[in-house]
């Protein structure tokens, strides 16, 4: 699933829709888990029918999940470029070649 994810993402990127990611895999693996934890944790609720579950969960997260992803949540790239200072092997060029 990881790796299909880490297709459809480069895939995206290839068209111009996704932004380019300083580590594609990584990204992959992110979103996969956020997603599929939040959809576990969800079909573990009081709904016992496992598609209206489902359906709730979407119509809860999808507003919130695009907002995200189309807008960002950081402010700024200050927590990213310090992260990047200090990794032992930071990505070639940094943040602005991606």
């Amino acid at each position: 699933m990881v790796v299909d994810a880490e297709e459809y993402t480069e895939k995206a990127v290839a068209e111009g829709v996704v932004v380019p990611s300083l580590d594609p895999a990584g990204r992959a693996k992110f979103i996969s888990a956020a997603v599929l934890g939040g959809a576990l944790t969800h079909l573990l609720g009081e709904e016992p029918d496992p598609r209206r579950s489902m359906a709730g969960w979407l119509e809860q997260m999808t507003l919130p999940a695009l907002e995200l992803y189309t807008q960002g949540l950081l402010a700024d790239s200050t927590m990213l470029d310090a992260y990047l200072t200090y990794m032992k092997d930071p990505p070639e060029g940094g943040v602005d070649r991606v």
